[in-house]
């Protein structure tokens, strides 16, 4: 029985992968915020087959306000993961980011792309990319924006409660985004283990849209008012963030591995799964 070590297992990501694993009959050794892994992980690893590197401080404004912060947990962290994967034999999947990229308008970054990051998180991720590298046969997979049930409410549900609850909603209107169900990346992230793969792999659907035709989604699928949906204003503040984060997942294809579905079918899935009642009528772009 292949043997798997997740790290942030309690995150939204871990948490689907552990339960997807487990289901499978695969054996799981979950590492959750508590396990320090900037210090020795030789009695964690030991024996397994593979790690799973989730574990990141992903929240954009706070490496940005916090940037010692955010390098000793994605840079330095991973570093010492890699190091304990390397002496232990352990074969290394290192989960990234579409923020890697610099997102030009109408830029599809296929796996070849090199990274420019904009901001303090996405560059902490370019160098662990880096430092992943020097892993033998290990992969780096890109993710875009996830969603789905986790230990706190994610974007879907957070706008569903607050247009039933008669508020307005500000969301982005300028940056597209390809919004993706956390249960159909721990699918693809279980064939990528079970086929060895190695290299980058960018997991992610065809559809693209931006928050604000989401939200107007949304409001269509629960029947709430969709011009309650309000744009945010330009230049509105905080961290630079890609206007055109988008991956071209070509690898995933070729290596037969299932394609994460399109946001609008596992947005209605989703809504469902957590008790909202959907209208029968597709939702207004």
């Amino acid at each position: 029985m292949m043997r798997v070590a997740v790290t942030g297992s309690s995150g939204l990501l871990g948490r689907s992968l552990v339960r997807h694993l487990c289901n499978a009959g695969v054996e799981v050794c979950a590492f959750d915020h508590s396990t320090d892994i900037c210090g020795s992980l030789t009695r964690w690893l030991r024996g397994v087959d593979v790690c799973i590197h989730c574990a990141a401080i992903a929240d954009v404004a706070r490496c940005e306000a916090n940037p010692d912060e955010a390098w000793r947990v994605n840079v330095t962290g991973v570093r010492n993961v890699v190091r304990h994967c390397r002496r232990l034999g352990v074969r290394l999947v290192y989960i990234s980011t579409d923020a890697v990229f610099q997102g030009a308008p109408r830029t599809w970054y296929g796996e070849s792309a090199p990274p420019r990051p904009l901001q303090v998180y996405g560059r902490t991720k370019a160098l662990a990319e880096r430092e992943v590298g020097y892993a033998t046969g290990s992969a780096v997979v890109r993710l875009p924006l996830l969603f789905g049930a986790g230990p706190r409410a994610t974007f879907p549900e957070v706008v569903a409660r607050a247009l039933l609850a008669g508020r307005q909603v500000l969301v982005n209107a300028r940056d597209t985004r390809q919004p993706v169900l956390v249960d159909d990346v721990a699918l693809c992230l279980a064939q990528l283990i079970e086929k060895n793969t190695h290299g980058i792999v960018h997991v992610a659907p065809r559809g693209a849209t931006t928050k604000w035709h989401w939200a107007r989604h949304i409001a269509g699928l629960i029947g709430a008012d969709a011009h309650r949906v309000l744009a945010e204003p330009e230049g509105i503040g905080g961290p630079r963030r890609p206007v055109h984060a988008c991956l071209a997942a070509d690898r995933i294809a070729q290596l037969g591995i299932t394609r994460p579905r399109s946001y609008d079918v596992t947005t209605r899935w989703f809504l469902r799964s957590r008790g909202f009642t959907l209208e029968s009528r597709t939702a207004a772009a």
